[in-house]
């Protein structure tokens, strides 16, 4: 990341020198600096010839159903500053109230397999039949991914095959979360699982993804219906039903 975002929309000079002066004043600004960029993408769908909407602001800090709490508080606390930043300079903008922070009390409990229970969840996966939609070998290789490496379900279809290092056993995994590079170290089994959908695969196989043939805006609905399949192996596993060849009529590709 540069030392100083160029930014480009309507808001861009106020953007800039706030950011500006906040490094001045020593801070290191670096999440906010990703949440400005954001903003100003934002800021490009609405008229803000005025200054600063009440509309921009709510809509820059309405919460997503799968953001922390803490994440919309970070985006109502950088919408606030660069609303009085402006306002010092003579620009006019609407200060957010914080009671626009949705409050949520999380009393989510993690579940946690036992070693049994993943081993029938690889066993499901492995005894899916043989499918033209390649599911047989799509999700026997992408559960081991996901369950080996920790990725996220749109870091695992974001994978290219020049993301895969197999001599030293790394995924270079593109902008993952807060558009991060990271490298993931990946064990001797989950190699030989992709050597094998790569065989499996290969005329399949394209050279921006290895997992589907789709374009960026499609990932989004991909994700979901893998997260759909995920919970349908799961429910059959804690149901101890056998069959899961359900999932041969989502396609993938």
């Amino acid at each position: 990341m540069s030392e100083n975002k160029l930014f480009s929309g309507p808001l861009a000079l106020h953007l800039q020198g706030m950011l500006i002066e906040k490094r001045n004043l020593g801070y290191k600004y670096k999440e906010q600096e990703r949440l400005m960029g954001v903003l100003d993408e934002m800021s490009k769908s609405f008229d803000c010839t005025k200054g600063l909407t009440k509309e921009l602001c709510l809509s820059f800090v309405k919460r997503d159903p799968n953001w922390h709490q803490s994440t919309q508080e970070s985006r109502v606390a950088l919408i606030r500053v660069l609303s009085k930043y402006m306002i010092r300079h003579g620009i006019s903008a609407y200060i957010l109230d914080v009671s626009n922070v949705t409050k949520q009390y999380e009393n989510f409990k993690p579940y946690i397999f036992t070693h049994d229970e993943i081993n029938d969840i690889f066993c499901a996966a492995d005894n899916i039949k043989p499918h033209a939609s390649r599911t047989h070998i799509f999700y026997p290789t992408i559960l081991r991914i996901q369950y080996s490496c920790g990725l996220r379900i749109s870091e695992t279809l974001g994978l290219r095959m020049k993301d895969v290092d197999f001599k030293n056993k790394i995924l270079h995994v593109k902008n993952a979360k807060n558009n991060k590079d990271r490298d993931v170290p990946f064990s001797e089994s989950v190699a030989e699982y992709m050597h094998w959908y790569n065989k499996k695969s290969i005329r399949y196989i394209s050279e921006m993804n290895i997992f589907l043939k789709v374009t960026e805006e499609q990932v989004i609905m991909k994700k979901r219906q893998l997260i759909i399949i995920f919970m349908i192996f799961f429910l059959n596993v804690a149901l101890n039903q056998e069959d899961v060849n359900m999932v041969d009529h989502i396609y993938i590709t």
